[in-house]
């Protein structure tokens, strides 16, 4: 097997190919900030998530339902 390819079954030798590793800088932002990175958890992170379906699945319902001639 080629050491340079990035296998599945080895998850360890992935961080090594990133390029930027974010992990020392969020721990930094977490032990300077824990009420923010908190809220942040939270509520953001959720937040992001629920609205990024609401977005996808609008994207998705609207030129449907305007193909059947629904009002909006």
């Amino acid at each position: 097997m080629n050491i340079d390819t990035m296998d599945i079954r080895h998850p360890d030798n992935v961080k090594k190919h990133h390029k930027y590793n974010i992990e020392p800088f969020l721990g930094q932002f977490t032990n300077r900030h824990p009420f923010l990175s908190f809220w942040a958890v939270l509520v953001g992170i959720p937040t992001v998530v629920l609205s990024a379906v609401g977005v996808l699945a609008t994207m998705i319902i609207l030129p449907i339902a305007w193909l059947m001639g629904w009002p909006l």
